[in-house]
């Protein structure tokens, strides 16, 4: 299986899981090219969660998204 496929399969399962627990799913994208897998609201905070499948774990897009948010919490599934 190719990690494309593993990843595919990651995030349909975080999705079907935090749509379940009746989370609004939503994502963030910069004007660039990064982006941000699942954006929650949990009053005060904005949560971003990437979901990551293979070797390459690093997320520059989290980060990113940290910066653009003061009250941001973030997560990395991997």
């Amino acid at each position: 299986m190719g990690s494309n496929f593993i990843r595919a399969i990651a995030e349909n399962y975080v999705t079907q899981q935090l749509n379940w627990n009746g989370y609004d799913l939503n994502y963030w994208q910069s004007k660039y090219t990064t982006e941000v897998d699942f954006v929650l609201q949990s009053s005060p905070w904005i949560i971003g969660v990437e979901v990551k499948a293979g070797k390459n774990t690093k997320s520059k897009s989290l980060s990113e998204f940290i910066c653009r948010n003061e009250k941001a919490k973030t997560y990395k599934l991997s």
